[in-house]
């Protein structure tokens, strides 16, 4: 029976969108643990045990230079493991996001959330916030061998 083409497209939209956040997660991965961390705790901390990926920003007001696309891998992450699912949307806390919905989320497997509060300590304990990197284009219009420094 072949497929309906809305669900062949909601598929490769699907696909599209786990790989993007992939490829977004895995160059934020320091941040991406200290917000699955802010997440959880948000989580925990709330007599409902509901949670938005607005609770895992440390600055409502901030914007993120690369979009913040990673941060979906955050909850995504965490409903694939079993530990929350889907529990509606609201509209966004966040000033950049211009009252936009998102989804909130809510604890399915409490003791889970723990151990994994438990390990993003320890592994956040073990491996200290990285430094900026410096910007490709900082220097950039110098051009390679073009500057004398001792000058």
């Amino acid at each position: 029976m072949p497929i309906d083409p809305p669900t062949q497209a909601r598929r490769r939209g699907e696909n599209a969108r786990d790989r993007g956040m992939d490829l977004a997660s895995r160059r934020a991965a320091w941040t991406v643990q200290r917000d699955t961390l802010r997440f959880l705790e948000a989580l925990a901390g709330r007599r409902d045990h509901s949670a938005t990926t607005d609770d895992a920003v440390g600055d409502l007001a901030g914007e993120y230079a690369d979009g913040g696309k990673w941060r979906g891998s955050i909850p995504l992450g965490l409903a694939r493991a079993g530990l929350i699912a889907s529990a509606g949307v609201r509209v966004s806390d966040r000033a950049s996001r211009h009252r936009g919905l998102v989804r909130v989320w809510r604890a399915m497997d409490l003791a889970g959330i723990e151990r994994r509060r438990d390990e993003l300590r320890r592994w956040l304990a073990d491996h200290p916030e990285p430094a900026e990197p410096v910007s490709a284009s900082l220097f950039g219009d110098l051009g390679e061998g073009t500057v004398d420094h001792a000058r």
